[in-house]
């Protein structure tokens, strides 16, 4: 890497206007590296843009007077991730950068080296990082560790900070329990999780109010959990969650939902599998005076309702009085004659289904359809696609719908005639509503389906910053 840098200097030797303070007996090394000292803090600066915080500390610290300065008065170190470097570097270099880090990212085997044992941590974090703000603990893979428990005991008292979570494996209750306390003093809370270990008290945790927590990133067993969340976050302003499972048939207990919940959340963004959309729109138009923006990728077995337009928009979105923004992507997969719920009928017509969405609300929005060419599923989405998930595409995708009318002739009166709901759009403008797709899954159902080179076409031509298929 440093001697890549030094190349750059080879520009400004080349210059006439090369500042240069070397005799013919130097050495070309030495001649570069001179040069490099003298170039200007804009250039140098240019170049610390490409570079990791840690490789600025190790490639520049200590040339001179001058670079140092350059390095801690323009935050370059700021943000330091442990996990990519080694003993070495942390030895030699972690001292000097304690006093700027404000972000700080580690795994379970740099904690000691980084903060010294559990006994002693409250008084060594501000000690030791006294800027510190953002904790970003990964590759955590067991909750039962004590010691774990007991470092995450006193991140979590770090005053108006964030800390962000990574599991390797399912949260044991105990530690959700842990972190949704009256003394949990942090802003943000984010936790990457599959989602927290199922039991039969799961329903009931025994978490307290809390008035600190304003930003919460959490996966959750059921959409039970996300009210008794609601309940005891009486400042939360923004929340995601993840719905892993939905248990079929209903709710143990008689005070679901029932609690009062202060109303402070503007931003709801909600992923995952629902069954009820009564449920659903219960939870969301609790915050109907506050709610801004909302998002929801949803996957359903069981309610038609939910990709309805009419219900949609008339049980919950004209509810919403402050909504600002509204983007979803929904998947219903309709069977039949399972035990524990409502069978639908044998077969939805998307025609019926697009109508719905083909009201003056709707007309304003651009909304994307498809169906499974046996039904097996139905796929609809607001335009652009806002997330980097593409699930379940199969080859009828090729046909997809728009909720727009296509004008297909102009009578001699001057009036357009419509064909409603075939529109679609051009190669260039549906690959730019589908910009943020990263990932894409095929489907697979009972029947294994030869994927065809026309979906292939319409893959590389739509999804075109896709890279994992």
């Amino acid at each position: 890497m440093l001697e890549y840098i030094l190349s750059l200097s080879a520009i400004v030797d080349a210059s006439p206007t090369t500042y240069s303070t070397t005799t013919p007996a130097e050495s070309p090394s030495s001649c570069s590296k001179s040069t490099f000292l003298l170039l200007p803090n804009e250039l140098l600066l240019f170049i610390f843009i490409y570079l990791k915080s840690t490789e600025i500390i190790e490639i520049f610290f200590n040339l001179n007077a001058r670079i140092n300065n350059l390095i801690f008065s323009h935050k370059h170190i700021n943000e330091i991730d442990i996990t990519q470097v080694d003993q070495t570097w942390i030895k030699k270099y972690l001292h000097i950068t304690q006093p700027c880090i404000n972000k700080l990212k580690f795994e379970e085997q740099h904690l000691a080296i980084l903060f010294g044992q559990p006994s002693s941590l409250s008084q060594n974090i501000p000690l030791l990082y006294p800027k510190l703000h953002t904790i970003i603990f990964t590759e955590i893979d067991d909750t039962h560790n004590d010691d774990i428990k007991m470092y995450i005991e006193q991140f979590k008292i770090l005053h108006q900070s964030t800390l962000i979570l990574i599991f390797t494996c399912d949260i044991h209750q105990n530690l959700y329990i842990q972190l949704f306390q009256h003394n949990t003093h942090l802003e943000t809370l984010h936790i990457d999780s599959n989602h927290i270990s199922p039991s039969r008290d799961d329903y009931f945790p025994r978490i307290t109010q809390n008035f600190y927590i304003k930003h919460l990133h959490i996966a959750l067993f059921c959409l039970y959990q996300t009210f008794i969340l609601f309940e005891n976050l009486l400042q939360l302003e923004s929340i995601h969650i993840d719905i892993s499972h939905t248990p079929f048939g209903t709710y143990e207990g008689e005070n679901f939902g029932t609690k009062p919940i202060t109303k402070h959340l503007k931003r709801f963004s909600l992923h995952g599998l629902i069954e009820d959309f009564e449920e659903l729109t219960f939870l969301i138009k609790q915050f109907s005076l506050t709610l801004e923006y909302l998002s929801l990728r949803i996957k359903c077995h069981t309610d038609v309702r939910l990709i309805n337009g009419h219900y949609l928009h008339q049980e919950l979105l004209s509810q919403l009085l402050k909504l600002k923004s509204f983007h979803f992507c929904f998947t219903l997969y309709p069977y039949q004659n399972h035990k524990d719920i409502k069978t639908l009928p044998c077969t939805i017509d998307l025609n019926e289904i697009i109508k719905t969405y083909q009201t003056p609300y709707w007309l304003e929005r651009t909304i994307f359809f498809y169906e499974h060419i046996e039904k097996d599923y139905f796929f609809i989405a607001t335009l652009p696609y806002h997330y980097d998930y593409f699930r379940s595409i199969s080859n009828n995708i090729v046909n997809y719908r728009l909720n727009k009318p296509r004008i297909i002739a102009t009578t001699t009166t001057g009036k357009d005639t419509v064909d409603r709901g075939d529109q679609q759009l051009s190669t260039t403008t549906l690959s730019s509503t589908m910009s943020k797709v990263k990932r894409i899954k095929f489907y697979v159902g009972s029947d294994e389906e030869m994927l065809t080179l026309e979906l292939f076409q319409f893959i590389k031509q739509t999804f075109t910053r896709a890279r994992i298929l």
